[in-house]
Protein backbone atom coordinates (compact mmCIF):
# COMPACT_ATOMS: atom_id res chain seq x y z
CA UNK A 1 0.00 0.00 0.00
CA UNK A 2 2.84 2.50 1.06
CA UNK A 3 4.28 1.95 -2.52
CA UNK A 4 1.17 2.36 -4.11
CA UNK A 5 0.66 5.55 -2.68
CA UNK A 6 4.27 6.91 -3.38
CA UNK A 7 3.41 5.78 -7.31
CA UNK A 8 0.35 8.45 -6.86
CA UNK A 9 2.08 11.28 -5.05
CA UNK A 10 4.89 10.68 -7.72
CA UNK A 11 2.57 10.73 -10.29
CA UNK A 12 0.43 13.54 -9.50
CA UNK A 13 3.90 15.62 -9.01
CA UNK A 14 4.69 14.58 -12.69
CA UNK A 15 1.77 14.69 -14.77
CA UNK A 16 0.33 18.81 -14.54
CA UNK A 17 -3.25 17.53 -15.40
CA UNK A 18 -3.45 15.99 -12.29
CA UNK A 19 -2.56 18.82 -10.36
CA UNK A 20 -4.11 22.12 -12.70
CA UNK A 21 -7.35 22.39 -14.48
CA UNK A 22 -10.87 20.74 -13.84
CA UNK A 23 -12.03 17.33 -14.30
CA UNK A 24 -15.26 15.82 -15.34
CA UNK A 25 -17.31 12.80 -15.38
CA UNK A 26 -16.62 10.69 -18.34
CA UNK A 27 -18.78 7.98 -17.67
CA UNK A 28 -20.06 6.45 -14.26
CA UNK A 29 -22.24 3.10 -14.12
CA UNK A 30 -22.51 0.61 -11.28
CA UNK A 31 -19.35 0.27 -9.96
CA UNK A 32 -17.31 1.99 -12.68
CA UNK A 33 -15.79 5.13 -13.05
CA UNK A 34 -14.31 6.82 -15.56
CA UNK A 35 -12.52 10.63 -15.08
CA UNK A 36 -11.00 13.38 -17.28
CA UNK A 37 -8.42 15.79 -15.87
CA UNK A 38 -7.15 18.72 -18.11
CA UNK A 39 -8.21 18.71 -21.99
CA UNK A 40 -6.50 17.81 -25.55
CA UNK A 41 -3.53 16.40 -25.09
CA UNK A 42 -1.80 16.04 -22.08
CA UNK A 43 -5.19 15.20 -20.28
CA UNK A 44 -5.37 12.47 -18.11
CA UNK A 45 -8.39 9.78 -17.74
CA UNK A 46 -8.81 7.55 -14.79
CA UNK A 47 -10.71 4.36 -14.47
CA UNK A 48 -11.81 2.82 -11.47
CA UNK A 49 -13.64 -0.37 -11.17
CA UNK A 50 -14.65 -0.25 -7.51
CA UNK A 51 -16.48 -3.10 -7.18
CA UNK A 52 -15.38 -6.82 -6.58
CA UNK A 53 -16.26 -8.16 -10.24
CA UNK A 54 -14.80 -7.25 -13.18
CA UNK A 55 -17.00 -4.87 -14.66
CA UNK A 56 -18.20 -3.16 -18.44
CA UNK A 57 -17.00 -0.60 -20.05
CA UNK A 58 -18.55 1.90 -22.68
CA UNK A 59 -17.73 0.54 -25.80
CA UNK A 60 -15.84 3.69 -26.49
CA UNK A 61 -13.04 2.92 -24.05
CA UNK A 62 -11.10 0.53 -25.11
CA UNK A 63 -10.11 2.34 -28.44
CA UNK A 64 -8.91 5.81 -26.74
CA UNK A 65 -6.89 3.26 -23.93
CA UNK A 66 -5.54 1.59 -27.01
CA UNK A 67 -4.10 4.91 -28.55
CA UNK A 68 -3.19 6.56 -24.72
CA UNK A 69 -0.26 6.49 -23.16
CA UNK A 70 -0.43 4.02 -19.67
CA UNK A 71 1.32 6.20 -16.59
CA UNK A 72 0.00 3.51 -13.38
CA UNK A 73 -2.69 0.78 -12.73
CA UNK A 74 -2.97 -1.44 -9.93
CA UNK A 75 -3.50 -4.36 -10.41
CA UNK A 76 -2.04 -3.77 -13.53
CA UNK A 77 -5.33 -4.35 -15.47
CA UNK A 78 -5.69 -5.19 -19.06
CA UNK A 79 -8.61 -4.40 -21.29
CA UNK A 80 -10.15 -7.58 -23.07
CA UNK A 81 -13.09 -6.48 -25.02
CA UNK A 82 -15.25 -4.77 -22.95
CA UNK A 83 -13.97 -6.36 -19.23
CA UNK A 84 -12.53 -3.50 -16.79
CA UNK A 85 -10.96 -6.09 -13.76
CA UNK A 86 -12.69 -5.78 -10.18
CA UNK A 87 -11.03 -3.42 -8.05
CA UNK A 88 -8.93 -2.28 -10.63
CA UNK A 89 -7.48 1.66 -10.89
CA UNK A 90 -5.31 3.08 -13.82
CA UNK A 91 -4.13 6.41 -15.04
CA UNK A 92 -4.20 6.94 -19.31
CA UNK A 93 -2.14 10.54 -20.56
CA UNK A 94 -4.65 11.34 -23.91
CA UNK A 95 -3.09 12.28 -27.12
CA UNK A 96 -5.73 14.47 -28.67
CA UNK A 97 -7.64 11.57 -30.03
CA UNK A 98 -10.89 11.35 -28.75
CA UNK A 99 -10.32 13.67 -25.45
Amino acid sequence: MLQQTRALIALRRREPALRLGASRVRWAEGEVLVLQRGEGPGAVLAVFNLGAQPASLPAWLPELLDAAHGLWAHPAPRCTGLAWPAGAAAFYRLTGHGT
